[in-house]
């Protein structure tokens, strides 16, 4: 096996044990950095480490961390796991879909541009919605799809060095097929439709279980992993590897 090149994952707490898990199967030299929204210092710390240089491959998963110019450009190369199919950008993932009654639902794995989900597609999973599920049980199953996305790109990490792999992600990119529709829906734009849907249809079966705090514009409504009844204890801006 050739020797693995450097790469970070960075991720927030509801999902980082499973992540990290993962990351130690496949990549077991993989660091992980881990920020939760509106922790300033932890958002700093991961900065500082990011433009340091250290990595060739960057992983952005399941958080709202936005890299900025500079730290894109220190990277070889950043993806990031969106927790939606590429007609939803932004917030609202896990209660859109079923309010405006989709199909389908999935996970897109881009490059990470200055443009929020805005960059490359190079791979999607995606599957049917299940009739009448509710908030919570679709969360889970848009987390579980995420972890599934993690856990085929690590693979491909795994066996291949990281100019093989740049080369692959390109062609995969050229050969998706896939490409970004809709606008932008920021968590002020998500309160905003949630209070909008409160109004108009205050006994909707979904709204009962939607966190108030996304209602509010918050970018978060107390987010919970896989298999809990409440928020996972936050890590702050720390590094492992």
């Amino acid at each position: 096996m050739h020797k693995q090149f450097p790469v970070v994952l960075v991720t927030s707490p509801p999902l980082r044990e499973q992540a990290e898990a993962l990351l130690r199967e496949y990549v077991p030299e993989g660091s992980v950095l881990v920020w939760r929204q509106g922790d300033g210092e932890a958002c700093a710390a991961i900065r500082t480490a990011i433009l340091s240089g250290a990595w060739a491959l960057c992983i952005s998963f399941y958080n709202d961390y936005i890299f900025s110019s500079d730290e894109i450009h220190a990277l070889g190369c950043i993806v990031n796991i969106h927790p939606a199919l590429p007609m939803l950008r932004g917030r609202g993932y896990d209660i859109l879909p079923l309010l405006e009654n989709h199909r389908e639902h999935g996970v897109t794995l881009h490059f990470v541009s200055e443009a929020i989900d805005a960059g490359h597609i190079i791979d999607v999973i995606k599957q049917p919605i299940p009739r009448d599920i509710q908030y919570p049980a679709f969360r889970v199953r848009n987390q579980e799809l995420s972890l599934a996305m993690l856990e085929r790109f690590l693979k491909r990490c795994r066996h291949a060095d990281i100019a093989q792999l740049s080369r692959e992600l390109r062609l995969a990119d050229a050969a998706s097929g896939f490409s970004w529709s809709g606008p932008l829906v920021t968590s002020a734009k998500l309160g905003g439709m949630l209070r909008e849907w409160r109004r108009n249809e205050p006994d909707h079966p979904q709204l009962r279980h939607v966190p108030r705090a996304l209602e509010s514009g918050h970018a978060d409504g107390s987010p919970q992993a896989i298999g809990t009844d409440g928020p996972r204890a936050t890590a702050r801006g720390d590094a492992t590897g």
